[in-house]
């Protein structure tokens, strides 16, 4: 996720300094990219430069000259007293400097999606949402969706990555997860959902290993199992109204659960993991008929050996990819033999390339 530049435009280099240091130190490092000027014609010639949407946060004495910033940037003032809501200009909203820099930050990160979202011109989403989902457990999906996020990213395509599992293992794949995070999403999901799209980014992180973005998964199972519906419907959305992203990559559970049967639904794509094992099939059965039939699902058999011993037919799965079964992942001490050799990405883009095509989703 690109980062968004905040211009600093003030006298006082002791605060600008230190708001600099404080970025670069906090969670706000992912999301925002200082840089600290003390003349208007210095941010003259860097706007010059540019042409991304960014913010500037001027002190109340260079506001006469930055005037003519107004309508291509998220501009604010940077104000020594603190000002009822009714007093703030909405053209130029003023921010209090003596506040908490995280409450500082939060707050100019509201106003400038605010800002964004009218700025912006009206654009067709092309976001696409990839679920990967098994009717029973260890059949290999959490470790598919991080191959399938990494193997994308690596073609050139931008990648979020998001569990629903929990809780997941994924959460030891993915460098830098934070086990409150989730937690913290979902209170915006369920008590400020109108501030949830401005406060999503704060919560996405990067894995530079894997070249992909990805929110922390869900550390608590109560949690999960209490997501409604029309949470996870909210929180998907919001994700995919970002527009930042080519493919969501959705890890999901071997449940019946309504958070898991909601982003099924809302699925462009849905890779269903499937072993050739009688519970399997049976299981695979029932969950379909418990769901109904849905379209966008393709069937794919992993821990392929190169024969097939059971009946899919039988159980109305007809099978459009496969997966090699790799022997060597059940030994494993550390997760880097995840990460190497190429025979099981290979053969999962493959499967998830014929599928996208059957999807019309390029």
């Amino acid at each position: 996720m690109a980062k968004i530049q905040l211009l600093l435009l003030d006298e006082d280099h002791f605060y600008a300094e230190r708001l600099a240091a404080f970025i670069k130190s906090s969670k706000f490092e992912e999301r925002i990219q200082p840089k600290l000027f003390t003349k208007t014609e210095y941010v003259d010639r860097l706007l010059e430069t540019i042409s991304d949407f960014c913010i500037l946060l001027a002190s109340e004495s260079f506001l006469p000259e930055c005037e003519k910033y107004k309508e291509r940037l998220c501009m604010l003032s940077i104000s020594n007293i603190l000002l009822a809501d009714e007093l703030i200009d909405p053209d130029v909203p003023a921010v209090y400097r003596f506040q908490s820099l995280q409450q500082l930050l939060s707050r100019i990160l509201d106003f400038y999606q605010d800002k964004h979202r009218l700025h912006s011109t009206p654009s067709k989403n092309t976001t696409k949402i990839v679920s990967l989902y098994s009717a029973i457990g260890n059949c290999g999906k959490t470790l598919s969706a991080v191959h399938l996020a990494r193997e994308l990213a690596f073609r050139g395509k931008k990648v979020l990555f998001l569990s629903l599992e929990a809780p997941s293992f994924a959460f030891h794949l993915l460098q830098g997860a934070d086990p409150q995070h989730f937690s913290r999403i979902l209170y915006f999901v369920k008590s400020m959902p109108e501030q949830l799209n401005s406060k999503l980014g704060m919560f996405i992180k990067q894995d530079l290993r894997l070249g992909i973005d990805f929110l922390s998964p869900c550390h608590l199972l109560r949690e999960a199992q209490e997501m409604s519906a029309e949470e996870t419907r909210h929180l998907i959305e919001a994700l995919v109204a970002m527009d930042s992203y080519d493919f969501i990559i959705i890890d999901l559970e071997a449940s019946l659960h309504v958070r898991i049967s909601q982003a099924l639904k809302l699925s462009d794509i849905t890779l269903w993991l499937v072993l050739d094992e009688l519970n399997c099939l049976h299981k695979t059965k029932a969950v379909m008929k418990s769901f109904g039939v849905q379209s966008g699902i393709h069937f794919v058999l992993n821990k392929y050996t190169g024969t097939i011993q059971n009946d899919f037919g039988s159980a109305d799965i007809v099978l459009s990819g496969y997966l090699p079964y790799m022997p060597e992942w059940k030994t494993v001490h550390s997760l880097e033999p995840f990460f190497t050799g190429g025979i099981f990405p290979d053969q999962l883009m493959q499967a998830f390339e014929a599928n996208q095509l059957k999807g019309a989703l390029v």
